[in-house]
């Protein structure tokens, strides 16, 4: 018997993007993966309150990844992070 993954199958959204790029480029809809990634790590970071550890299982990498990421992205926290 195999496993049935629905979430292996593209979205409806998923397949229009793909659609919309075989069409041509969106040069003005890309951001850089530069930006995108800071802002997934921000986002991963801010929801663990800045917890790295946390943070680097969230994203699926390590820690010594995770710090080396925050310094090359300049990534400060935006605020003091709150105490439990």
């Amino acid at each position: 018997m195999t496993a049935r993954h629905d979430s292996a199958r593209p979205s409806a959204a998923g397949a229009e993007a793909a659609e919309k790029s075989a069409r041509g480029p969106a040069h003005h809809s890309i951001l850089p993966l530069r930006d995108v990634e800071g802002a997934h790590i921000r986002h991963a970071l801010e929801a663990s309150n800045w917890n790295k550890k946390q943070a680097a299982q969230a994203l699926g990498i390590s820690r010594d990844t995770l710090y080396r990421k925050i310094a090359q992205l300049g990534l400060v926290p935006s605020r003091q992070p709150r105490r439990a």
